[in-house]
């Protein structure tokens, strides 16, 4: 990987042992401070059960307030 199309390693901890993994430049978005924030809100309202499950792309915009197909 070119160092232009190159933004840093990501470590990643699990029993004791540690992974390194490229990031590239072009996901370098998703590892600032706001988006992580953002997956932790997500993650909380998952772990709250504060979600809903559809089984296609219709159900899901009726689902949406006002939301209809």
């Amino acid at each position: 990987m070119s160092a232009e199309h190159f933004h840093g390693y990501l470590s990643m901890r699990s029993r004791g042992l540690i992974a390194m993994l490229a990031v590239p430049a072009t996901e370098r978005w998703f590892w600032t401070d706001e988006s992580q924030a953002g997956e932790q809100e997500v993650d909380a309202h998952v772990r709250a059960g504060e979600l809903k499950v559809t089984k296609d792309a219709d159900e899901f915009l009726g689902s949406l307030p006002g939301g209809s197909v």
